[in-house]
């Protein structure tokens, strides 16, 4: 039934005068709660970070049996002659209704499953975190401790000490926790790196998260995520450094304090442009870049904070690693074998994304290995993230990561590109892409 309402001219009159009276005062107080909802529904969460040193002591290298990680074959390039700079551990810990999350970033070229999985029990016992919620990776120099056992190892006292050093900074970031606020930008860099297989796929971006403290606004941590090799010294350098990276933390710790945190970006076939600049007149390039990322930051107001993982198997058909395995050249990779599935190695993906009421503002997503750029930024794109921040060689060190497409078939290093063989094989992105795409739906 319709019922029709017949106004008379003078009350229809009345009526519009109270509407415009009504939306132009009485709603006032209701656009405003309208444009605070973000504050009135924001989240309670802290943060906290901390780094301690793992540079080698005298004792690790006394007999000549710590090697640098990244280039040659075996011990070709010599072991370790001294230290040219400190390493460090470098953690940062999320904490969220008595959920933590946990970043690890060690000065190192890489690290294996099996060093990962004992940091993290470490890591479990000291600081009350669930172990796939401690997301492990490396700055990736080449100026590092070899602890992938590749390219010569390091001595057992090193790998244990430097296990039980992780451990604590992920403890002494916990102890640094305070209520925080987060501001993020993004800008590109190209100027900083060029591709070395001459592809026209580049990922310029320069990621930079801050962490504050919500009381003071003062600086908790600094995260600053850019796709290049860590490879600025050369293979001529046979003293412990963290390359590059090293003086970008310094400078930025300089510039704005709290701890400053490098992770590789999407930097598989991307290296740093060095136009022959000093290590530190590259590192302050990136303190420029850095800067204008921050100069664009926006606070996220955060409403949730959400991790995920997923474990997976990952096939190997790269002969060269079977063989490497079968002789015992891969002792900490857990390189498995069984008649159904081959030859694969269990390996991981996560996600920690950062939302408002509108959704996911932006994400950290985890790879473990180095990716290349064209897969890298199909990864990006498939992120529903307004901004997405692909971090390299966490939770893993598997070799390059290439979209099929990309793949030269032949024989590993002699009619095969450079990363085909030193990827675990063809169909690691296609994987893994699969992977994503189950997280994201």
């Amino acid at each position: 039934m319709i019922i029709h309402f017949r106004i008379k001219k003078k009350t229809g009159m009345m009526l519009a005068l109270l509407l415009l009276v009504h939306v132009f005062f009485l709603s006032e107080p209701a656009l405003a709660e309208d444009n605070n909802i973000n504050k009135h529904h924001q989240i309670d969460w802290a943060a906290g970070a901390a780094a301690v040193d793992i540079t080698p002591q005298s004792r690790h290298m006394e007999n000549e049996d710590l090697y640098l990680g990244g280039y040659g074959i075996g011990r070709s390039r010599g072991a370790a002659l001294g230290v040219r700079q400190k390493i460090w551990a470098r953690s940062l810990v999320l904490s969220h209704e008595g959920k933590k999350v946990a970043l690890v970033v060690l000065d190192l070229p890489g690290i294996s499953c099996d060093d990962i999985a004992r940091i993290r029990n470490l890591v479990s016992h000291k600081a009350n975190i669930e172990p796939q919620n401690i997301m492990v990776t490396v700055t990736h120099t080449h100026s590092g401790p070899d602890l992938q056992g590749l390219w010569g190892g390091v001595p057992d006292s090193y790998r244990k000490w430097l296990h039980s050093k992780a451990a604590t900074s992920v403890a002494g970031a916990l102890e640094n926790m305070e209520s925080a606020q987060l501001y993020a930008g993004t800008t590109d860099y190209a100027a900083g790196i060029s591709n070395r297989r001459e592809e026209k796929y580049l990922d310029p971006s320069l990621h930079y998260l801050q962490f504050q403290a919500k009381n003071n606004n003062d600086t908790i941590a600094s995260l600053a995520i850019y796709g290049a090799h860590t490879t600025f010294l050369g293979e001529k350098n046979r003293n412990v450094s963290p390359d590059f990276s090293g003086k970008l933390v310094e400078k930025l710790e300089s510039k704005f304090g709290g701890t400053a945190i490098f992770a590789p970006g999407i930097q598989g076939d991307q290296t740093p442009q060095k136009d022959n600049l000093s290590i530190s007149e590259y590192a302050e390039n990136l303190v420029g870049a850095v800067k204008k990322a921050h100069q664009k930051s926006e606070q996220i107001p955060l409403h949730s904070l959400n991790y995920d993982y997923r474990e997976f198997p990952l096939h190997v058909s790269n002969p060269v690693f079977i063989l490497a395995s079968i002789l015992g050249r891969l002792p900490y990779y857990n390189v498995q074998f069984n008649f159904s599935r081959g030859t694969y190695i269990n390996t991981e993906i996560s996600r920690l994304s950062f939302s408002d009421i509108t959704g996911d503002k932006l994400s950290l997503v985890s790879v473990p290995g180095e990716i290349l750029a064209r897969p890298g930024l199909e990864l990006k794109e498939l992120d529903p993230a307004e901004d997405t921040m692909v971090i390299g060689l966490t939770n893993g060190s598997l070799g390059y990561i290439l979209h099929e497409e990309q793949w030269e078939s032949g024989i590993p290093f002699l009619t095969r590109g450079y990363e085909e063989s030193v990827s675990m094989g063809m169909h690691s992105w296609v994987v893994m892409r699969k992977q994503w795409k189950d997280m994201f739906q």
